[in-house]
């Protein structure tokens, strides 16, 4: 018989989990750890390419993606859409970092395991996770449908302020 353990919420301080996902606009699978004590990591899990606050996020960190790299950090844009319409979206968007597919959302209940305690799937709109190269959260922002996401450079700003911990 198995037994149901009480799922936490991923918080500060906490390591990211793992995971390999296949992405959409490059070769084979991507994860955290390809980057582990490389890169700084931003991960933006969202549900659909409909997500216009998404998009909009997405397109700012394109704008903007030189200053991530200097800041030795990357981005992983993880979504539970359908392969073809993420396919999609990283051609018309053009973008520069990876766009992964997580159509069986075993890598965004992983994450989100805290939104799934009161069933209602359809309340979450989009999260994100910014991360030391070590893997260490400094930041964490679930949103829900009515939420706003986060300024784009409000994810500068938590990059800048690893680097000053390093």
């Amino acid at each position: 018989m198995a037994i149901e353990t009480k799922r936490a919420k991923l918080n500060t301080g906490d390591l990211i989990p793992n995971f390999r996902l296949s992405a959409v606009n490059r070769n084979g699978q991507v994860g955290p750890w390809d980057y582990k004590q490389h890169r700084n990591l931003v991960l933006i899990f969202f549900r659909t390419v409909e997500c216009l606050k998404c998009k909009q996020l997405l397109r700012e960190i394109s704008e903007h993606y030189g200053q991530y790299q200097e800041k030795e950090a990357e981005v992983l844009a993880i979504s539970t859409d359908e392969i073809d319409r993420l396919r999609q979206l990283a051609q018309d968007m053009a973008l520069p970092f990876p766009l992964l597919s997580d159509s069986d959302r075993r890598v965004t209940n992983l994450y989100l395991k805290h939104m799934e305690q009161g069933g209602d799937r359809a309340a979450f709109e989009a999260a994100i996770f910014v991360a030391d190269r070590w893997g260490a959260i400094f930041s964490t922002r679930s949103i829900e449908k009515a939420q706003e996401l986060s300024a784009e450079a409000e994810i500068r700003d938590w990059l800048e302020f690893i680097e000053l911990q390093c």
